[in-house]
């Protein structure tokens, strides 16, 4: 294949995983944020600010943390902070709460969010009081049809 042929595939590739990492958010933003959020000015807000904090490692706290932030916790809990295991792949986001949550739905589309803006992130684990919920990168490309960045 031609130099000219593989960028027009990378440009198709780039250009996919970026409407699909915007459909996740916006569906997201629409169906779990507080209603604070839920005007088209603010969820458009939201989404580019998850998208300007993408970034390709998870061991970057700071840069995980933001996207973390904008994300928010999950009903019916609240968050006790995050543990990053970056030894061995898969790497693995961690996040804990306590409480149980209203809707495990919400940390599914969340999660979904993160493995799109962390590049190396291979799962990503609620943990709600002794409750554990683990989202690989594989099973939501698989769910959603697409191939997440990474």
């Amino acid at each position: 294949m031609t130099d000219t042929g593989l960028k027009k595939i990378s440009i198709i590739l780039v250009t996919c995983i970026l409407v699909a990492v915007i459909g996740v958010c916006v569906v997201f933003v629409i169906r779990n944020t507080p209603q604070t959020l839920n005007t088209q000015k603010n969820a458009t807000s939201v989404i580019a600010e998850l998208y300007k904090n993408k970034n390709k490692y998870i061991g970057d706290a700071s840069a995980d943390g933001k996207i973390l932030r904008l994300l928010g916790s999950i009903d019916g809990t609240v968050s006790m902070g995050i543990e990053l295991q970056t030894e061995n792949e898969p790497y693995i986001l961690i996040r804990k709460f306590r409480g149980k949550p209203t809707d495990i739905t919400q940390a599914e589309n969340q999660a979904a969010i993160i493995l799109a803006l962390i590049d190396n992130a291979g799962s990503v684990e609620y943990v709600f009081d002794k409750e554990t919920y683990s989202y690989k990168r594989s099973d939501v490309e698989k769910k959603y049809n697409i191939v997440l960045s990474k």
